[in-house]
């Protein structure tokens, strides 16, 4: 029996995986701070890519795959994430829309997005979490796909 939280268990678990997908509630306010976010605790852990979608997502998953924005914002370029997104969205025969350096809730909107890919730094600045990462996970509206990037300069495990 795992006696560790879950989203330990999911991040050592997810050491080998090519994808980790998670749903959440999206909480926000009282109830995230009495309940938490497990997405939010994975996200600052892992360093896979995550895909976290809300329990409320519409539709199929197909449909989930067909117009993808990526976002990166500086100092990451999202290079990689941007040929991840577009190898990921051909297998639905999708479309992906390059957002990088544009403010995320403008450019979901412009390009009716269905999926947001998000360049995330590895490692994970607090600066970054608490600017983007939890941000989206609490209030985005449709699923967000979070793609390591390097940051240059750091190392990587």
């Amino acid at each position: 029996m795992d006696e560790g939280s879950p989203s330990d268990a999911i991040v050592r678990e997810a050491t080998t995986a090519d994808l980790v997908v998670m749903g959440t509630h999206g909480r926000h306010g009282p109830k995230r701070w009495w309940l938490g976010s497990v997405a939010e605790r994975v996200l600052r852990e892992i360093h896979r890519p995550l895909l976290v979608v809300r329990a409320d997502t519409p539709g199929p998953v197909e449909a989930v795959f067909s117009r993808v924005l990526v976002h990166a914002a500086p100092p990451l370029v999202g290079d990689g994430v941007l040929d991840y997104a577009r190898q990921l969205a051909a297998c639905f025969s999708g479309e992906v829309v390059d957002g990088r350096g544009q403010a995320i809730e403008p450019a979901v909107a412009a390009a009716r997005a269905t999926l947001l890919v998000v360049a995330a730094p590895l490692p994970r600045t607090a600066g970054w979490l608490s600017q983007y990462g939890d941000s989206l996970v609490r209030f985005c509206t449709i699923p967000i796909l979070f793609v390591p990037e390097v940051l240059q300069g750091a190392a990587s495990s």
